[in-house]
């Protein structure tokens, strides 16, 4: 079984059919399950027929380490894969309050803001645009700046 981050809320699982021989039977199914590392909760995802090798889990949380495991079953009994880790990709931040704006003279304005409530991944700047155009390029821990 692999894993591999598909977008900031999907991981596509892949995994291998069983050699013949040893499975005494043909494979009737795959059942995908997770979960977040930090949480104890499973989730089963999906169940797919035995002609399938992936599937793609979505509606996973942004910048997040996951579990996921394939159980195969072929009528007769079923046997579960070893988990495999994987973390989503960072997604673009959530909840920005406005900023706030104070003039500072006729031509420069100070600017001020607050971290978004939820970041989704790693703030690595912010970007203040004036008329289309870039003015500031402020650090991630950066929360004012004049333009």
């Amino acid at each position: 079984v692999t894993a591999k981050a598909f977008n900031h809320t999907s991981v596509l699982v892949t995994w291998s059919p069983p050699v013949l021989s040893l499975l005494r039977g043909a494979v009737k199914a795959y059942t995908v399950s997770y979960e977040h590392v930090t949480s104890s909760t499973k989730f089963r995802f999906g169940t797919v027929t035995g002609n399938v090798t992936s599937l793609v889990v979505t509606q996973l949380k942004p910048s997040s380490d996951y579990r996921f495991w394939v159980k195969l079953d072929n009528g007769a009994g079923e046997k579960e894969s070893d988990p495999v880790t994987e973390r989503t990709q960072d997604g673009a931040p959530e909840g920005f309050a406005a900023p706030i704006l104070y003039s500072e003279s006729s031509t420069v304005i100070r600017v001020s803001w607050t971290s978004p409530t939820t970041p989704n991944g790693q703030i690595s700047a912010y970007k203040i645009y004036a008329n289309n155009m870039l003015r500031v390029n402020a650090s991630a821990n950066q929360r004012v700046a004049s333009v």
